[in-house]
């Protein structure tokens, strides 16, 4: 009897442990997510400002050209 009584808080720290890292996945996966869409953003934003940049090298030279 005291084998099984053993075996079932073996049971209940298994079962808690289970959660807890349940827990610390889904943490770490909504973590990762956000990673993976603050990176998106930024390279976004970064494509956009080199398309600016681009835009506005070819303006300089188009008015540069004109005199």
């Amino acid at each position: 009897m005291v084998f099984e009584s053993n075996a079932e808080v073996t049971g209940g720290d298994s079962q808690r442990k289970v959660e807890q890292l349940k827990t610390k996945l889904k943490e770490a996966e909504e973590k990762a997510a956000q990673y993976l869409d603050n990176w998106q953003r930024d390279k976004a934003e970064f494509i956009n400002v080199r398309k600016r940049d681009e835009a506005g090298q070819q303006q300089f030279v188009k008015f540069a050209n004109e005199n």
